[in-house]
C-alpha cells in the first residue's frame, strides 16, 4: 500500500485539482486511480520478487487468480483511505493485512 499511496498523492497533487470526490474534497478520482494502479503493481512486483529470491513460498494462487485477488484487496484499500472518518495511516494498513489474510491464503 506504500506504493499507492505516495503515487495517490503525486498524481492527486498534479492532475486531481479538477476531479474531487463529492463525499471527499480532500481526495481525488485521478489520485484513488494512481493509489490502486501503485498498490496493485508494487504488490504484485513485491511478491515476484520475494518468490523469486526465495524469501517467499510460492503462493497456492497464482496468474489470474493472484492478480484478481491483489486488485480486489488494491481497490478495497482504496475505498477504505476514501472514508474521511478515521486516519488512513491506520486504516489502509490494517485492511491491507486482514484483507491479505483472507484473500491470499
Amino acid at each position: 500500500m506504500a506504493f499507492g499511496d505516495g503515487l495517490a498523492d503525486l498524481v492527486g497533487r498534479r492532475f486531481g485539482a479538477s476531479n474531487k470526490w463529492t463525499f471527499n474534497k480532500d481526495k481525488s478520482i485521478a489520485g484513488s486511480l494512481a493509489f490502486v494502479a501503485g498498490s496493485f503493481f508494487g504488490s504484485y512486483g513485491l511478491i515476484l520478487w520475494l518468490t523469486s529470491t526465495g524469501a517467499m513460498d510460492v503462493l497456492q494462487l497464482s496468474g489470474v487468480g493472484l492478480l484478481a485477488r491483489l486488485f480486489v484487496i488494491a481497490v478495497i484499500c482504496a475505498g477504505v483511505e476514501l472514508v474521511p472518518l478515521f486516519d488512513d495511516n491506520w486504516t489502509v494498513p490494517t485492511a491491507a493485512a486482514l484483507l491479505s489474510a483472507f484473500l491470499l491464503n
